[in-house]
This record gives C-alpha cells, sequence and structure tokens, in this order.
C-alpha cells in the first residue's frame, strides 16, 4: 500500500491530498485508484462541509482547493487512463450530485459498457437505483470498501450501507 492510501485509511486527509498529488503529478506515479481516491477527497473538501469537513477539522483553504481541484483531478486521470470506467463515472456523478443533473441508469450502464476497465464502483449508484437488480455487485462493492476504508470508500459505504 502506498503511503497516500495509507494516510487516507488512517483518516488523515490533509496529508494524504498532499501526497496523491505528489504522487500524481510530481512522481507521474498515479494509478486509477489515487486519482480517484484523491478527486473525491477533494469534491468532498467542497461539497461535505458537516459530514466531512467539520468531524475532520478540514481548513478552509483546502475547501477552497478542492473546489477548485477535483474536476481537474478527474480530467487528467482521464487523459492518462482514458478507459477508466472509475474515472468516468466520477466525472458524471460529481454533477449529478451537485447540480442535479440527469444521470440515468442507462447513461451509468453504458460507461460500464463501453469501458475495457472494468470497476464496480458504478454499482454503489445503480444499487440507489434499483437495490435487487444490483445487489450482486454492491454486495462485492462493500467487501472491496472495508478492504481499503479510504475517504472514498467510506462515501461508496455510506450510501450502500443505507436501510431501504
Amino acid at each position: 500500500m502506498n503511503k497516500s492510501t495509507e494516510l487516507d485509511i488512517n483518516k488523515r486527509y490533509k496529508e494524504a491530498a498532499s501526497h496523491y498529488e505528489r504522487e500524481i503529478y510530481l512522481l507521474q506515479e498515479g494509478r486509477i485508484e489515487e486519482y480517484a481516491n484523491l478527486s473525491v477527497l477533494y469534491w468532498s473538501f467542497a461539497t461535505e462541509l458537516f459530514e466531512f469537513n467539520v468531524p475532520h477539522n478540514i481548513p478552509e483553504q483546502l475547501q477552497e482547493l478542492g473546489t477548485r481541484r477535483f474536476e481537474t483531478i478527474i480530467n487528467d486521470g482521464l487523459e492518462r487512463y482514458p478507459e477508466s470506467v472509475e474515472l468516468r463515472f466520477w466525472r458524471k456523478y460529481f454533477p449529478h450530485r451537485m447540480y442535479f443533473n440527469d444521470f440515468t441508469e442507462k447513461e451509468c450502464l453504458e460507461i460500464i459498457n463501453k469501458h475495457n476497465n472494468k470497476s464496480l464502483v458504478p454499482y454503489f449508484y445503480l444499487s440507489i437505483l434499483n437495490s435487487e437488480k444490483y445487489k450482486n455487485e454492491a454486495k462485492l462493492l462493500l467487501e472491496q470498501c472495508n478492504e481499503k476504508p479510504t475517504a472514498k470508500n467510506l462515501f461508496i459505504k455510506s450510501l450502500l450501507s443505507k436501510p431501504e
């Protein structure tokens, strides 16, 4: 496990963000996972004041940085990994959450089916839309989230664990 992920799992989010940036931009070693984790961290800094920032003492300057950078991180990741299902998913999901842009089950499935890189991440959203239809994938995704409890995976887990 790399240092960024370790810091993220240990809820040292300010340091994790800095290390993710270093891996992605300075060392050029960022994998899809680092781009996704950093983007979700920044998105959380930008949008989750009471759910994320207050409990984790995220300073205002990091909230502003998150606002400026979360989309850039996704786009930069897609330049490097254009077939990434996960990064394409987040690029569509963030505006859906923030601005209530349409994001249908069909659109989500098109992302999954069109690209070679397979990821279970979109299934948390699909399971919100139809829990019975996607319960097997959601169960596997929940197991992955439990194995590596980064901020991204804790966010996903919180949505997968909602009572019906």
